[in-house]
């Protein structure tokens, strides 16, 4: 019988001056760790950051819970004439936006530096 490991995921909000920066480790796959980061975008959503960068360099795996919560979190902040964009992703998370054809809704960036040209 296959033994089941629950996934794990971290994360780190960093104050950015053009907006915030979310560091995403581990697996993005299943709640409970799917709840504790929507519970954070609630509470950053309210302070309307005008570019919000989640770093997935360190991401392993999202499944399309995930994905799903990325493109609320584009969807609420361009309601708020906000961004979104996706940094540093990894080949097999890329794999994942590529098979849902979600490639066309956000932007992609290789650094983080690239969002905040400003800094």
């Amino acid at each position: 019988m296959a033994e089941y490991t629950p996934s794990s995921l971290q994360f780190t909000v960093e104050q950015r001056p053009g907006g915030l920066v979310i560091q995403l480790v581990g697996e993005l796959g299943l709640p409970p760790h799917t709840d504790k980061l929507q519970s954070e975008l609630v509470q950053i959503y309210r302070s309307r950051p005008k570019v919000l960068v989640f770093d997935m360099s360190r991401l392993t795996f999202v499944s399309s819970l995930g994905i799903g919560i990325f493109a609320d979190a584009n969807r609420t902040l361009r309601k708020n004439s906000g961004q979104l964009k996706l940094c540093c992703v990894q080949p097999k998370v890329m794999e994942v936006f590529e098979r849902t054809r979600m490639t066309a809704i956000f932007e992609f960036i290789d650094k983080i530096e690239d969002a905040f040209p400003s800094e």
